[in-house]
């Protein structure tokens, strides 16, 4: 079964990138669209389709890589259906030149990214030392916190920063900045802990 899950996981995470840009924002931030199709999504996912293959490093790698390319190519595909039909919200959809371009940039960005994944899951659930299976959680959610600060909580001190300087105080947009944050903090840190606990109870088993 988990052998089906990497593209249909893909094709999710790219559809909810497009959708996140034809429905209100507000409504994007307060559905979790815009974390689930964004950075922390992303990251998310690569690491959930390697740890489910993670009997050996090169299953692992292939399975992130194939759920980060699903993802790009719906994105991309969509851009460009909405180029050559004049759908979606977008007034300017960039041309095909610049979606390729696109296509190939993200493409190296995950294969970074699946490179990663796949190395944090071998060293999680592979590697001989116990040290280095419960270090690379403790490294991976410090990370995954640090994109969360970046992507989500630095742009909101930011917003607010600018409306201490003047601008003028959105209540809504506010409450769905934050639990935008919120959000991207509890999804974190359960997935993690999922496999942390995964991890807990095969020690266990492996005592017994």
């Amino acid at each position: 079964m988990r052998k089906y899950i990497p593209i249909p996981l893909g094709i999710f995470l790219g559809a909810t990138s497009i959708i996140i840009g034809q429905i209100p924002l507000i409504i994007a931030q307060f559905l979790g669209m815009t974390v689930m199709g964004g950075h922390v999504g992303y990251l998310l996912a690569a690491l959930i389709a390697a740890w489910l293959f993670w009997e050996s490093w090169p299953k692992s790698f292939v399975a992130s890589f194939l759920t980060m390319t699903a993802a790009n190519i719906t994105y991309y595909a969509c851009i460009l259906v909405f180029y050559f039909t004049g759908w979606g919200l977008s007034p300017f959809p960039p041309p095909p030149f610049q979606v390729l371009l696109g296509l190939i940039q993200w493409s190296i960005i995950s294969i970074i990214v699946c490179v990663l994944a796949a190395t944090a899951v071998w060293m999680a659930r592979r590697a001989s030392s116990k040290l280095l299976n419960y270090g690379i959680f403790a490294v991976s959610y410090i990370g995954l916190l640090g994109v969360i600060y970046y992507f989500n909580v630095a742009p909101t001190i930011f917003w607010f920063s600018a409306l201490r300087a003047g601008g003028a105080f959105n209540g809504l947009s506010f409450a769905g900045r934050l639990f935008e944050i919120g959000f991207a903090l509890v999804i974190t840190t359960v997935i993690i802990s999922i496999g942390l606990r995964i991890r807990l109870k095969a020690d266990r088993k492996a005592d017994v």
